[in-house]
């Protein structure tokens, strides 16, 4: 179910519009545009990226099953947009610490490095996606290949 045709243009237009609402919050020392518009556009753009490119369960029934699928995948992606939107505001020093490592950096290094995890987190969740949905896709083309009809909606039946 992809109601939009080319949903390319959704993450893009979203994405320039929120780019664009940082640089003129930014340059022009518009608050509201710069503190509000560009994040809730930013998480439109996460929300679009994860809902469009999402293909629902091939189990899902109905039609609230598969709004629920909908919904999950809108959950990871309002979690992911979060993490990578954590800003550390401080003055100290930060220490992050992973399995014996320890590294130490600025407040601003921190909050680039939380933002580049969370950026390559949502590379490697669209990735996983997308190799799902291909896989799926080349499953149901060897099954029609083989002989076999594919599979038709339940809520489609011929008379």
């Amino acid at each position: 179910m992809n109601l939009v045709k080319h949903a390319w243009f959704v993450y893009f237009g979203l994405g320039a519009l929120a780019i664009a609402a940082v640089i003129v919050g930014e340059s022009y020392k518009v608050a509201w545009v710069a503190n509000w518009l560009a994040p809730i556009l930013f998480l439109l753009c996460f929300v679009s990226l994860s809902t469009l490119s999402h293909k629902p369960d091939a189990s899902a029934p109905s039609r609230s099953s598969k709004l629920a699928s909908y919904a999950r995948t809108t959950a990871v992606a309002v979690v992911l947009f979060l993490f990578i939107m954590i800003e550390i505001v401080s003055d100290a020093p930060v220490t992050l610490r992973l399995m014996g490592m320890s590294w130490t950096m600025s407040a601003y290094a921190a909050t680039r490095v939380f933002t580049l995890g969370g950026l390559a987190l949502v590379a490697l969740g669209i990735w996983v996606t997308q190799k799902q949905a291909r896989r799926d896709d080349d499953a149901a083309i060897a099954k029609g290949a083989s002989g076999q009809a594919p599979p038709t909606p339940a809520s489609s039946s011929s008379p």
